[in-house]
């Protein structure tokens, strides 16, 4: 398959973002002839939403850059102002949460947020996060969790009807890799990880088996991934998420233009069976941001059909994207019935993989889950009466919420 046959027809609006995304001074004359026909509310809604204002409002701001209503111009600076104060403030309680992690004799991993941010863009402003994700060993999790009450964070997820038992904490471990707290006066979440990912894979990486590298953060030695186990990591996190932000695909990008040894990246994918997950990734930042593939990988990802298969079903939902007021129903549904399920079967290697992934999200749909017990909260010898009421709520949430 080629490489510039699987991008369909899509907005302008996006097409104009992934202009700015893409820095090639070649695309300054596209940028001049789109801007005509431009929705300016669509186009920051869509910069929005793939959070990536901060790298739009830098290219606008550029002489050469095509004008822009001043409006325009008035709230990207406006919004980036607002995440500037905020990404210091995430930054001074991520330094906070280390220390205090460290005097309790825990080696806090951090997994993105600022350090990932002053890597790749070498300014923490330019790169908006949500929350801090912080990860340690499993053996040192139950006291992180006694410091983060410590700290003054309250456990959002899994609430306390999740895991009331042992039996029910030992099942979320195995099936999920973090705990979410919030700090209801700073207004800032932590996700608590106890490994990288959940993929169904051997040897899931966790933070006794992952090579690190220490990152300087104005003086305070933040530790982190090495650069192919980071990469890795960000590659399967943008294929869990269908690339549902193109912010993702940016890191990838300025992660690849940096020296990455793809020999030992690739060894990692092999052993993790990973391979075609960084086939897709590749081929995305290709075909999205123009950014080459590697030499040495270039055949083996010209001749993936499930990659490139993948690439197209990712790039349609781009283009069909669920934030626009567009979305429809019958969209939302095709989504989730079809190709969700075709996606994620499609992205795991080898028949075990697909059918624990099969057996995985027929269980999740079947089990009642933490908004079923909110909802109606029953005594415990009335539990069974949860998995009556689960599909009917089920499909309220997924089908009549939507407009």
């Amino acid at each position: 398959m080629s490489y510039s046959n699987i991008v369909p027809k899509i907005s302008t609006e996006l097409l104009f973002m992934l202009n700015c995304l893409k820095y090639v001074q070649a695309e300054e004359e596209q940028m001049h002839t789109l801007d005509q026909s431009l929705n300016w509310d669509s186009f920051l809604q869509l910069a929005m939403n793939h959070r990536v204002l901060p790298l739009v409002y830098k290219k606008l701001s550029n002489p050469n850059s095509p004008e822009v209503p001043e409006y325009v111009m008035k709230a990207l600076q406006q919004e980036c102002r607002n995440n500037a104060l905020r990404a210091v403030g995430m930054a001074g309680e991520m330094i906070r949460v280390i220390r205090i992690m460290e005097e309790n004799g825990i080696r806090p991993l951090i997994l993105k947020g600022a350090p990932l941010a002053l890597k790749l863009y070498q300014d923490i402003a330019l790169r908006p996060s949500v929350d801090i994700d912080i990860m340690v060993k499993p053996l040192d999790f139950t006291k992180a969790e006694k410091l983060m009450d410590m700290l003054g964070y309250k456990r959002l997820k899994p609430g306390s009807s999740m895991i009331q038992t042992q039996r029910q904490k030992e099942k979320y471990y195995n099936k999920f890799q973090h705990f979410s707290y919030f700090h209801f006066e700073r207004a800032i979440c932590v996700e608590l990880h106890w490994r990288t990912y959940n993929f169904g894979v051997k040897g899931i990486p966790t933070a006794s088996g992952l090579k690190t590298q220490t990152i300087d953060f104005g003086g305070c030695f933040v530790s982190t991934m090495a650069d192919e186990e980071w990469l890795m990591y960000l590659m399967v996190h943008g294929c869990n998420h269908m690339w549902s932000r193109l912010r993702w695909l940016i890191d990838i990008k300025k992660f690849m233009q940096m020296t990455i040894d793809w020999d030992r990246l690739m060894l990692l994918a092999d052993s993790n069976e990973l391979k075609v997950i960084v086939h897709l990734t590749l081929i995305l930042v290709n075909e999205l941001l123009a950014v080459p593939i590697p030499g040495p990988l270039s055949q083996d990802v010209a001749k993936d059909r499930k990659a490139w298969k993948l690439a197209q079903i990712v790039i349609d939902e781009l283009r069909d994207n669920p934030d626009e007021v567009s979305y429809s129903r019958s969209s939302y549904l095709k989504k989730l019935v079809f190709k969700q399920p075709q996606y994620y079967v499609s992205l795991r290697t080898g028949w075990k993989r697909k059918l624990l992934y099969i057996f995985t999200y027929i269980s999740a749909k079947i089990h009642p889950g933490e908004k079923d017990l909110q909802l109606f909260p029953l005594p415990s010898n009335l539990n069974w009466f949860y998995y009556l009421i689960r599909p009917f709520n089920w499909v309220w949430r997924r089908f009549f919420i939507i407009k």
